[in-house]
């Protein structure tokens, strides 16, 4: 048992780094190659941060154990929310961008609506998988364009600041080496954590898909975490809410997505016998709630990330109560 708890930290560890390097070595070649910084931002970033995600999901869906592969995208998307964003607000209120308000939380609660309605029929199939994929490639294409629209209105000192904050000194050698090594790390990262995973479940009692929920969630949510925390920290709030926008988007797009066209996800027991439904429920309920914040005062208070921990707090426990 103690050896499954070793590996199941070691692959914690190689994702959390194979995400840091392949973050680093995509931003950089695409700051290289003059792409706008927020279409970075909202689409390579996020997908960075997402890919501990993917690879889990990936891996989890091949395996047959899909409870974990559909529990790790709902897990991390309610644990985006309701903690990171949560303990964002509480270190310092987050104030919100119109684009965000208009545009990509919209596009977050319609993407988790959409999940919901494919999985009525207790399966996540191809045909579902290349929809939600579609959907990301239509996100990236409109992030592009809507950035090109806005970047010609805004002034040209405050895009300057913002794009000499992206730029990289690295050579396109070692950002091709970061990206190549990251994959790596990601690759055996999640093949670990999964194995892992599933062993200590069982030893202790515990369902595929609580651990799918909890423990491989908050894993897998490490980059978000890091991310979100050191842009409160500077106050960079911004980044702190697209970050958690772009990747739960990204989480149901193109995990799920990518995961169900490589081999279908059924929903073991059903969407309400399995209890999933008051888990998508919650994501689409948090992200609703979310863009309330946002839309009513342009930002995300103290006093609403208390709330967004509490209801996290109380997700764990009911979790631990039905497990």
């Amino acid at each position: 048992m103690i050896v499954n708890v070793v590996l199941f930290v070691l692959g914690l560890t190689a994702l959390y780094f194979g995400a840091s390097w392949l973050v680093s070595g995509a931003s950089g070649i695409a700051s290289l190659y003059g792409i706008p910084p927020l279409v970075i931002g909202l689409t390579i970033v996020a997908f960075g941060t997402s890919f501990p995600e993917l690879l889990v999901s990936v891996t989890a869906a091949i395996k047959g154990m899909s409870d974990i592969a559909i529990g790790n995208v709902i897990g991390s998307n309610i644990l985006n929310i309701a903690l990171i964003l949560g303990l964002s607000a509480i270190i310092t209120p987050l104030r919100i961008q119109l684009r965000s308000i208009i545009a990509e939380s919209p596009i977050m609660i319609g993407s988790a609506v959409l999940l919901l309605i494919l999985s009525l029929d207790n399966v996540i199939n191809r045909i579902d998988g290349a929809l939600l994929f579609t959907g990301l490639i239509a996100f990236v294409l409109f992030s592009y364009r809507f950035e090109k629209y806005e970047s010609d209105r805004i002034p040209g000192t405050e895009k300057d600041k913002y794009i000499k904050s992206v730029k990289t000194d690295k050579s396109i050698v070692i950002l091709i080496s970061l990206i190549v090594v990251g994959l790596v790390g990601l690759t055996v990262g999640a093949q670990i954590l999964v194995g892992a995973s599933v062993i200590i479940a069982k030893y202790f009692g515990l369902s595929e898909k609580f651990i799918g929920l909890t423990i491989v969630a908050f894993g897998t949510s490490l980059p978000e975490l890091a991310t979100s925390f050191i842009a409160a920290i500077r106050k960079e709030v911004g980044i702190s809410v697209g970050n958690i926008i772009g990747s739960n988007i990204f989480n149901i797009l193109a995990i799920l997505g990518l995961s169900s066209m490589i081999n279908p996800i059924p929903i073991a027991n059903g969407l309400i016998d399995s209890g999933f439904i008051w888990d998508y429920g919650l994501m689409i309920a948090l992200s609703i709630f979310l863009w309330f914040c946002m839309k009513t005062g342009m930002k995300v208070t103290r006093a609403e990330g208390i709330l967004f921990l509490f209801i996290f707090t109380a997700y764990i426990g009911w979790l631990l109560y039905v497990r």
